[in-house]
């Protein structure tokens, strides 16, 4: 017989500390995957591509970089 497995559900700080860590994995990869693409696509150093990322990533957009290739812009 198949016996059904319960969801543990956290409660509390430790649900907390659970989502912080989820929602630092996803930060995390997003900014390596920005990173990665800066590097790649503009064949720019680590530290800019990683300031880069920053800015765009907190929707500043300072102007400091901007599209000069169309495989780097969404539209013409």
């Amino acid at each position: 017989m198949i016996k059904r497995m319960r969801a543990v559900r956290l409660n509390g700080p430790e649900a907390d500390r659970e989502k912080i860590k989820i929602y630092l994995v996803i930060f995390a990869f997003l900014l390596l995957m920005g990173i990665t693409g800066f590097i790649l696509l503009e064949e720019i150093s680590f530290t800019n591509a990683f300031y880069f990322t920053i800015i765009t990533m907190a929707t500043v957009g300072y102007g400091d970089i901007y599209p000069t290739q169309r495989l780097e812009s969404f539209w013409p």
